[in-house]
């Protein structure tokens, strides 16, 4: 062969090596999310996170972040006045549900549908408006102010959809403009409200982040991919939200009380029927007060020292179960009332004892 014609060979098997080898970055992906049975459809060049965390302002349950690919977004320096393509965006998604059962600010009626959308528009409003006021440069190296309500409408489906927009500022002096989509609705299955909420840097970016579709299609297409994938025997999970008050005393949700809490709650507690019962009311209970104490515990050093030291005899009492062996209801409900006893015990009949001898 002569040496010409191998050459032209070698490029025509490297070529079609790559044709077939390489993944086409546009084509859609499925995430299945097994704990609340739900599936969607995303760009390959998109990035998915399942999450699961508790977002202390909204009372809720941050399920899926989904980010798109960076682009150069316009923004406008303050001081110069000059505006351009000065930055690099990126858009996201996030799917969340409500801690509580049809939270009592979003009425809906039997059908599933809002009493008033005025009302369920300024609740979902008033959720974007919460996140503007936390976003500051020191948490964010941001400034989101004047968020504004621009419009709300009920889809065809039956969701409520709200478009809202904001200013943000930069530490180093630009300005741009992002825009929020939320859609939201009451699912009777489960009776939570669900929001997809779309956070969009750049609204003049159309590009579609380099694909032959628009930003706007690529957006809709995810959201409207959303279905529940529920067997005929489901049952809804518990609403199992983060540790707020041991993640504001030990100072993250890593720290290893917090990981020790969670572990327990799901692979023991939530394990058998009589545990998720007991979640349930106890999380309608607890999530009533926590986001208020976590906050004096970030506000007052002294208060979360004090919290600290209160939660190791919790802690201590909880390691019990680390090392039973629960294989039944039964069993489930006599670990737990001894666990419970345990802590009545440590938290309030020995202190009540103590004063007692103190004051003979």
């Amino acid at each position: 062969m002569k040496p010409q014609n191998l050459i032209l060979l070698s490029i025509l098997i490297i070529f079609a090596i790559g044709f077939f080898a390489v993944p086409d970055v546009f084509a859609d992906k499925t995430y299945t999310n097994q704990k609340y049975d739900f599936s969607l459809q995303y760009p390959a060049n998109w990035k998915v996170s399942e999450l699961h965390l508790v977002d202390k302002a909204s009372n809720s349950e941050i399920i899926v972040d989904i980010i798109s690919p960076q682009y150069d977004a316009y923004g406008c320096f303050v001081e110069s006045g000059g505006c351009g393509l000065f930055w690099y965006g990126e858009d996201r998604i996030l799917i969340t549900r409500d801690l509580l059962p049809n939270n009592p600010g979003w009425n809906v009626n039997p059908s599933g549908a809002p009493t008033s959308l005025k009302a369920a528009a300024d609740g979902l409003f008033g959720g974007i408006s919460s996140a503007c006021e936390q976003t500051t440069f020191q948490n964010s190296g941001q400034m989101c102010k004047m968020p504004e309500l621009l419009d709300y409408m009920t889809r065809q489906d039956g969701k409520v959809q709200i478009i809202a927009a904001s200013i943000n500022l930069h530490e180093g002096g630009l300005e741009y403009y992002p825009m929020y989509y939320t859609i939201a609705w009451y699912d009777p299955v489960d009776e939570h409200n669900w929001q997809i909420t779309v956070f969009i840097g750049d609204f003049r970016n159309s590009d579609g982040y380099g694909s032959n579709e628009t930003t706007n299609e690529i957006v809709y297409g995810i959201i409207d991919s959303f279905t529940f994938d529920r067997p005929s025997d489901y049952s809804p999970p518990v609403a199992t939200g983060g540790c707020l008050i041991a993640t504001a005393a030990f100072g993250s949700e890593m720290a290893p009380q917090v990981q020790f809490l969670r572990e327990i709650r799901d692979n023991t507690v939530l394990q058998t029927e009589s545990g998720s019962a007991f979640m349930t009311g106890f999380n309608q209970f607890y999530y009533s007060f926590s986001p208020a104490v976590a906050d004096y515990e970030r506000e007052n050093p002294a208060f979360k020292e004090a919290v600290k030291i209160t939660l190791i005899p919790l802690l201590a009492s909880l390691t019990l179960l680390q090392y039973a062996d629960i294989d039944s209801e039964s069993e489930m409900l006599g670990y737990g009332i001894g666990v419970i006893l345990l802590n009545i015990g440590m938290y309030f009949v020995a202190p009540a004892v103590l004063i007692m001898k103190v004051r003979k």
